[in-house]
């Protein structure tokens, strides 16, 4: 891995990297985790306690709906989202993930809507479709800083109202460079390389943060963001 003030700019070849990575990766819970399958029980019950405090003072119209970005093979929405909305849809670029899912979420899988074969700089989302939730984890490393500017401006104007929000669950280095992984091209940010971000989007603001426990020892931090709508 590098250390470096910035994340790659070059859309090109910085988003070609990632996906001629996961090309190479098997469609299964190990391959989404990198190998780390210890780490699914721990990481989905710190996800689970996180949604709990926040939907335990929210209501929503129903169906209440969430999209779960980077989705993989529905990791995150089998343990976690299916839980708490009627209706979930998977935002995922690589095809053969998306086609594992319904084998891997099982029964779950009813609840999926809407399949996006497309990676977050290209999404579009469905017209007169609002959210819940929308929920990203270990994926914002695959997306440059201006493009993440923009999906998260998309993601503000899906959320419903009141009370939609956004998490945002990754790595986050203990220093204030980046840090890329020369294998895959992914970007670990700080935290106040996040918050910069986060802070160009007029629309959301940080309502928390929460800290993942009890992850292995030699692999980033990481950190639950909450974003809401500033007007609620």
């Amino acid at each position: 891995m590098s250390a470096d003030k910035g994340v790659p700019t070059e859309n090109e070849n910085f988003y070609s990297k990632s996906k001629f990575y996961w090309r190479q990766v098997e469609a299964s819970c190990s391959g989404m985790l990198g190998g780390f399958t210890n780490v699914n029980t721990v990481d989905a019950d710190e996800s689970l306690g996180l949604l709990k405090k926040i939907l335990g003072q929210a209501t929503f119209d129903t169906p209440s709906r969430v999209l779960d970005c980077g989705a993989g093979i529905g990791r995150v929405s089998k343990y976690v989202l299916s839980h708490f909305f009627d209706e979930i849809d998977l935002l995922e670029q690589n095809e053969l993930f998306l086609q594992q899912s319904k084998n891997f979420m099982g029964e779950k899988y009813s609840k999926v809507k809407h399949l996006f074969a497309q990676g977050m700089q290209d999404f579009q989302p469905l017209p007169d479709v609002k959210y819940s939730c929308i929920w990203l984890q270990w994926c914002i490393g695959y997306i440059n800083d201006a493009d993440f500017v923009i999906f998260l401006e998309k993601c503000a104007q899906i959320l419903t109202k009141p009370n939609g929000f956004i998490v945002i669950k990754d790595n986050v280095t203990r220093t204030d460079e980046c840090v890329v992984d020369e294998e895959d091209g992914s970007v670990a940010r700080s935290d106040e390389a996040l918050r910069t971000i986060f802070a160009q989007v007029g629309q959301l603001q940080v309502k928390c943060v929460v800290k993942q426990k009890k992850m292995p020892k030699g692999l980033f931090p990481v950190k639950m963001y909450v974003l809401k709508l500033k007007d609620e």
